[in-house]
């Protein structure tokens, strides 16, 4: 199991893996299937890895002052903060979007305003829509 959590959480990917478990990848993935230690083991390790990236991209996105020695020197340059890395973070982890909410993530709420007797106006879940209509069905 310590060369699954070694190998796996250093992204190692599955065909390599399995080749150091002396295994085809086809083996490897009934044995990640069905074997509950083994399966622990790996998602474990992918945890440590999903950690480890998601620091350094962190980083990145939030930029690190330059660093220098006693002596003044510098030992690492600055590096900015990427626009594009914190995009990505706000994206993936926070559910942003830069055109208004996801229409999966939108809450199931319909608004309806009658505007003439024949007339309505729908809003739901971020769409706007005018139809003619003689009755209304609340959602």
């Amino acid at each position: 199991m310590e060369i699954i959590r070694k190998l796996a959480s250093h992204g190692v990917r599955e065909t390599e893996l399995a080749k150091a478990l002396g295994v085809d990848l086809k083996t490897w993935v009934r044995i990640r299937t069905d074997d509950e230690e083994a399966r622990a083991a790996w998602q474990e390790a992918k945890e440590i890895e999903q950690e480890a990236l998601v620091g350094m991209l962190y980083k990145r996105a939030m930029g690190q002052p330059a660093e220098y020695d006693a002596d003044g020197n510098l030992l690492r340059a600055e590096i900015p903060p990427d626009a594009t890395a914190n995009m990505f973070l706000l994206k993936t982890r926070h559910g942003y979007r830069d055109h208004g909410q996801d229409r999966e993530a939108a809450p199931g709420v319909t608004v309806t305003i009658t505007l003439r007797p024949r007339w309505i106006l729908l809003l739901t879940a971020g769409s706007l829509t005018l139809s003619q209509s003689r009755s209304v069905r609340m959602h």
